[in-house]
C-alpha cells in the first residue's frame, strides 16, 4: 500500500488538532513539538503500543500530550486545593497577621459557630479575627486532619492579656472556601477579659 506523502500527513494531523475544542486546542499549543511527537505515536500500528511504553512514561511532557490525545473526553485532573490545604492555609495566613488574605479564603455565606458571640456574616467575623489575632503572641500547631470536605486542627494560642489558650477548630471546606467554621476553646478567660459582646 502507497503511503501519503509526508507533507499530506502533517495536513493531517493539523486537521486532527482542529477537531478538538478550544480548552484541549489551546493545551495543544502549549504542548507544541511534543504533541507532534505524540500524535505520530498515536499512529503507528496498534500493535506496536510504542506510545504506552515505559520509555515514553521517562518524558513527562510527551506522556502528557499522549493523554490528551488519547483521552479528549475523559474528565481532566482537578487542580482544586484540597480541604485541607485551605484549611492550613487559612491557618497559615491569620497566625502570620495576614487577615486579609485568611479572609478571602471565607465563603460569603459561611456559617461560623463559637463559644461566645456570633457572627452572622463573614464581615463581621473577619473584623473580630483581625482584632483578636493582633493580640496573638505565637501559635502552635498541635493536629491538622482531614477527611472528605471536613478538616480539624487543634493548636494551642499565647494570647495577650490571657495566656495559653488551647483551640478546637472545625472547618467544611467546598470548592477551596471555607463554609462552615466551628471553634471550641474555654471562655472563662475570655469572659473575665470582656471579650463576651453579649455580657451585661
Amino acid at each position: 500500500m502507497k503511503r501519503a506523502p509526508r507533507s499530506r500527513q502533517r495536513h493531517d494531523l493539523y486537521a486532527k488538532y482542529h477537531d478538538y475544542d478550544s480548552e484541549i486546542s489551546d493545551l495543544l499549543g502549549e504542548c507544541g513539538f511534543m504533541t507532534r511527537v505524540a500524535s505520530i505515536l498515536i499512529s503507528l500500528p496498534r500493535k506496536t503500543q510504542f506510545h504506552k511504553s515505559e520509555l515514553v512514561k521517562q518524558c513527562p511532557p510527551l506522556y502528557k500530550s499522549i493523554l490528551v490525545l488519547t483521552h479528549k473526553d475523559q474528565a481532566m485532573p482537578s487542580t482544586e486545593t484540597s480541604p485541607k490545604a485551605t484549611a492550613l492555609a487559612y491557618f497559615d495566613h491569620w497566625t502570620a497577621g495576614r487577615f486579609d488574605a485568611a479572609a478571602d479564603l471565607l465563603a460569603e455565606k459561611i456559617r461560623i459557630e463559637t463559644p461566645i458571640n456570633s457572627y452572622p456574616h463573614k464581615a463581621d467575623f473577619a473584623a473580630a479575627l483581625r482584632g483578636f489575632g493582633t493580640l496573638v503572641i505565637g501559635v502552635n500547631l498541635l493536629i491538622d486532619l482531614a477527611e472528605g470536605d471536613d478538616v480539624v486542627q487543634i493548636y494551642d494560642m499565647d494570647v495577650t492579656g490571657l495566656g495559653a489558650i488551647r483551640v478546637a477548630e472545625h472547618f467544611v471546606v467546598q470548592s477551596g472556601l471555607i463554609t462552615r467554621l466551628q471553634q471550641i476553646h474555654d471562655t472563662a478567660a475570655l469572659r473575665a477579659s470582656g471579650f463576651d459582646r453579649g455580657a451585661s
